[in-house]
């Protein structure tokens, strides 16, 4: 058989844009162009948005009703990062960092009815209102200063009120007193710093706040060990609505109960060795099983992933994809 391989003209926009149509019409993924708006469906439900990363929103399926339900106040440090409705659609969970100066996170966990009442700080609770009334003691902790160009830092800690500003000259150490609150007997209230950029913690320099007495934290030494992101990011429930995965600074992926307590961050979404051998980001649960796709940027190329919560191995790679803001 003859064939003719000479080299097909180019394809101009239109032609290319003419092909596309024509593949999605025949998958059925776009309407045909006869098809009128009265043939799409109205969708049902409430939609959750967040705007200009200060305001959650909700609004119905018709974009009507559009109302705010939550709103950070102007003196809010940093902003809302992800929003994700419970699946009975009762509750939403969301990720900010409006209460990063009385957390040692510099954003946090929340949860709030559907009509934006009982909101609390699921992720280093209590929330800073909720912790105001509660007795007081005195933490003492030592910060060493590695570092060779910063002196300025934020001490933070569990039941401390509002972040302490410092000053440690790089290569000394000094000694701080903080009035923290005590947010129970035999419960340890963790210390961390931060410069802006980099945030140090050391899961040894903590104290047990006795109230009206001083305890001693320890020494936490400021070296090139640092977090670059400290803090929950997004967030996703797990389908009966009782576990929430998320993403712990830039690469780390977690799970925390619905109910957790006091101070509690949960644990690894996958058993503790193979979450601490990769990087990832964006976990989403399945919303029938413990599947959880994620993104997954220590291998070359970065690839979304497709997991089982608490597995003894690594999920298997679905599709090669970098920069991904969401799955689900």
């Amino acid at each position: 058989m003859d064939v003719d391989r000479r080299p097909l003209p180019p394809l101009t926009a239109v032609a290319v844009a003419a092909l596309v149509t024509a593949g999605l019409l025949a998958a059925g993924l776009v309407p045909a162009p006869s098809a009128s708006a009265q043939d799409i469906p109205t969708p049902g439900g409430r939609i959750a948005y967040i705007e200009n990363r200060v305001r959650i929103r909700t609004i119905d399926g018709d974009g009507t009703d559009d109302q705010v339900l939550f709103g950070l106040t102007p003196e809010a440090t940093s902003g809302i990062q992800s929003v994700a409705w419970r699946p009975d659609g009762k509750r939403l969970a969301f990720t900010s960092g409006h209460e990063e100066l009385c957390s040692i996170w510099l954003a946090d966990l929340y949860l709030m009815d559907a009509d934006g009442t009982d909101v609390s700080r699921l992720s280093n609770g209590p929330d800073c209102a909720s912790q105001a009334g509660l007795p007081t003691g005195t933490v003492r902790v030592t910060i060493a200063n590695t570092l060779t160009d910063t002196q300025e830092f934020l001490v933070r800690a569990q039941g401390l009120d509002a972040a302490q500003g410092v000053v440690v000259q790089p290569g000394f150490q000094s000694t701080f007193e903080l009035p923290v609150h005590d947010l129970g007997p035999d419960t340890p209230q963790f210390v961390a710093v931060s410069d802006g950029t980099s945030t140090w913690f050391d899961a040894g320099v903590y104290a047990d706040v006795r109230p009206g007495e001083t305890t001693d934290a320890g020494l936490l030494t400021l070296g090139t060990d640092a977090f670059d992101t400290w803090g929950a990011l997004s967030v996703s429930w797990s389908p009966d609505g009782t576990r929430l995965a998320y993403q712990q600074g830039l690469g780390s992926l977690w799970q925390i109960p619905a109910d957790a307590g006091p101070l509690q961050v949960g644990s690894t979404l996958f058993a503790a060795d193979v979450n601490g051998s990769i990087s990832a980001s964006t976990p989403t649960w399945s919303p029938v099983d413990d599947r959880v796709l994620y993104q997954r940027y220590d291998t070359t190329p970065s690839t979304i992933d497709l997991g089982r919560a608490d597995a003894e191995r690594v999920g298997d790679p679905v599709v090669a994809a970098a920069l991904v803001n969401g799955i689900d």
